[in-house]
């Protein structure tokens, strides 16, 4: 680690030793000659910059020693030495202006060794807190109708300059299916005072974490989290350069855990791009619904909407495009991704996207009983449940971390349902996100015929399945609770009528597992056994050598509805859809987090993600094989940023064609390697035709005539 930080530092002071030898250059040269006199203690002063691990302040400090030199042309350099610091100043803390006021960021390295500007914990809404919790967030956007003078006294401590004027803004955005603007009332928005200091990301948001072992550990983050980093590879510049395609990245976590910032930008900034993560809210206070015009819900898909609207009024200012945006995410990051192709507040904030194990129409994706679950909390806090208002108000006094500690109330085994809180159809409000089931006939006219890249990876159902795979006492009681578990580790708990649960329960492990029990034999020995096939490049039946547990898991979860959504999305959308099945296990896995264990079970839900995103569970810099890995998915994504069309490099002799939505097939992009890229078709992927058989009733994807016929007839 110290030797990597010493080689980090290095190259670091190497780029300023540069900034300095070229600004001096600049400056100092006439005709092309320098003296001595001029160049040996402006080389003597770099060269011991980096020798001795120092940067700016030294080199400011070192003036006064150059003083010796009696010499005009000599005040001439340390001159010049003073504004190459000032450079260096400027260059290792960039700042630039936004809406709001100045930024001043800070300059990191990438994985290549690559300088780039981040910029963190940058506010794109007002927080919510207090009387805001649980309602749409305003964005600093508008009309500015008056201008106040402060009244006299001691300024805050963020007001440098007591004499600014307050201003009020009235804010106003798209209220309905309609696009017609509405007027809020006004609220007074003071922009900062001075520079926000975004050195540093935000705080998460408030949350019930997962891979938290420890009850005690597992509440983390604050209300006030609505924060995006931007990570760009260049500034404007002199000559106005041309803006660089933007990737927005919508962080995972079911809608229930996790932060933008776990998943940085180093293997992005090898590249000439803008790469944004975000904070939304999550759980209880970001998808609470009173299934009314109270709390209609989705709040944390409209403070994505409200990032979206931020970077297209912002994001030029860091050097991006804002007519070049492209959104992605993993699994619940994925679905929102999907969510804002579907929903009419998102018109026009992105031009691409790419969801990876996650589309809108898995089963997680939309929360039932959302009403009934607001009841519970505000019930076990002392709140009334009659009335939406009283119930919504009271919630508003109680602790935050009280409400989101209920979580667990809702779960009924391990972290199951890992969703009970997520993304509804709104039936009242003026500020509806979603209005219209997906699949429905409504929602193909708001589909955005927009490009969509789309995924899979051979063992999506080891999230959750690693936090009991490894476990023989889970596996023990899974075994023996199935009945009662698997209604809510398969997410179909409110979707299928009670008195036929035992039926669809009994289904399910007969097609799963046959007569066997379920145990560490059933699942490892099946899961191994894909593992090997599949990266073997056999040709294999899916349904019957993938493990059972996992794939039962990953066929309800992820595997029947992340193909269902390509063909759906192909047959009704102009634009291409292009899909790609992800088989590479690295040295390193999700699984390995979840399971506690080193052992590999297969290339996990997510897995890919770490191959372009410096995520917790994973470090691709450590073989070959991940790095040319990393190469490759860089290669495909950003082109596919760039143009709508992903582009396999030309060494690989394939070419990535899209998916039809009328054929029988799907065709895929198969990736077991860097190497051995091929397009496939297949009809299968997963055990489609047995779990549209079931009687599960989840009108938000309208799958009654999908039961009833093959998918080309949807």
């Amino acid at each position: 680690m110290a030797s990597m930080d010493m080689k980090k530092r290095a190259v670091h002071q190497l780029c300023i030793g540069c900034v300095v030898l070229q600004t001096i250059s600049n400056r100092v040269v006439k005709g092309g000659q320098v003296s001595q006199a001029i160049t040996k203690p402006i080389i003597e002063l770099i060269s011991l910059v980096l020798q001795n691990g120092r940067g700016e302040a030294y080199i400011r400090g070192s003036i006064a020693a150059l003083w010796q030199v009696a010499s005009m042309k000599v005040v001439s350099t340390l001159w010049a030495i003073w504004g190459a610091a000032s450079l260096v100043s400027a260059l290792t803390s960039p700042t630039i202006h936004v809406e709001q006021g100045a930024v001043k960021g800070t300059t990191l390295l990438s994985a290549g060794g690559r300088p780039f500007h981040a910029f963190q914990g940058i506010p794109y809404g007002k927080a919510p807190v207090g009387k805001y919790r649980f309602k749409v967030q305003f964005i600093w956007i508008g009309l500015i109708p008056t201008f106040s003078r402060r009244k006299s006294g001691k300024p805050s401590n963020r007001d440098s300059n007591p004499n600014l004027p307050i201003i009020r803004c009235l804010v106003y955005y798209k209220n309905d299916a309609l696009d017609r603007p509405a007027i809020k009332e006004p609220v007074p928005v003071k922009p900062w005072v001075g520079v926000w200091p975004a050195e540093r990301p935000g705080s998460p948001c408030l949350q019930y974490m997962h891979t938290m072992h420890q009850e005690d550990e597992k509440i983390v983050g604050s209300e006030d989290c609505l924060y995006l980093n931007v990570y760009t590879s260049k500034l404007p510049g002199i000559g106005k350069p041309p803006l660089l395609d933007v990737i927005v990245y919508i962080h995972g976590g079911a809608f229930m855990f996790g932060w933008g910032h776990q998943y940085g930008p180093k293997y992005y900034m090898d590249r000439d791009v803008v790469y944004v993560t975000l904070n939304y809210r999550l759980g209880v206070l970001g998808f609470l619904s009173t299934e009314d015009e109270v709390v209609p819900g989705n709040n944390g898909l409209k403070d994505q909407v409200l990032a979206l609207k931020w970077l297209q009024r912002n994001i030029a200012a860091f050097g991006g495009n804002p007519d070049s945006v492209t959104i992605s995410g993993t699994s619940a990051g994925g679905a929102s991704v999907h969510y804002h192709y579907l929903s009419p507040m998102s018109r026009g904030l992105f031009h691409r996207g790419m969801s990876f194990s996650g589309t809108a129409l898995c089963p997680w994706t939309q929360a039932e009983g959302l009403r009934s679950k607001a009841n519970l909390i505000a019930a076990s806090l002392g709140c009334q449940t009659s009335l939406s208002r009283e119930m919504v108000a009271c919630l508003r006094k109680r602790p935050a971390e009280k409400i989101v500690a209920l979580t667990k109330e809702l779960m009924v085994w391990l972290y199951n349902p890992f969703s009970p809180f997520g993304p509804t159809v709104e039936v009242a409000g003026n500020t509806p996100f979603l209005i219209n089931e997906p699949l429905s006939d409504a929602l193909e006219i708001e589909l955005k015929n927009l490009p969509w890249l789309t995924s899979l990876t051979t063992e999506e159902g080891l999230y959750p399945a690693a936090e009991f795979v490894n476990n023989k006492q889970h596996l023990q009681e899974l075994n023996q609770r199935f009945v009662e578990i698997a209604p809510s580790l398969l997410d179909y708990n409110y979707t299928v009528p009670l008195e036929q649960q035992l039926q669809v329960t009994e289904e399910i492990r007969k097609k799963y597992f046959g007569d066997l029990p379920i145990g560490p034999d059933t699942v490892k020995q099946l899961v191994k056994l894909s593992s090997l096939l599949y990266n073997s490049g056999i040709t294999i039946n899916l349904k019957k050598t993938l493990g059972a547990n996992e794939l039962m898991i990953g066929d309800r979860l992820f595997n029947v509805d992340g193909e269902l959504a390509a063909k759906f999305q192909a047959r009704v959308s102009q634009a291409p859809v292009y899909f790609y099945l992800f088989s590479y296990r690295g040295k390193h896995s999700l699984s390995e987090v979840m399971s506690g264990s080193t052992d590999n079970f297969g290339v996990s839900h997510a897995d890919d993600t770490a191959y372009t995103s410096d995520v917790f569970y994973s470090n691709t810099e450590e073989t070959e094989q991940d790095r040319a890995m990393s190469k490759l998915l860089l290669d495909l994504f950003t082109s596919f940023a760039k143009t709508g069309v992903p582009q396999v490099p030309g060494d690989k002799d394939v070419t990535w064609e899209p998916v039809t939505g009328n054929a029988e097939n799907i065709t895929y992009l198969h990736i077991p390697d860097s190497t051995n890229l091929e397009m496939r078709s297949n009809e299968d992927l997963s055990n489609k035709d047995f779990w549209l058989s079931l009687p599960i009733n989840e009108p938000h994807k309208s799958f009654k005539e999908a039961r009833a016929h093959s998918i080309d007839e949807l």
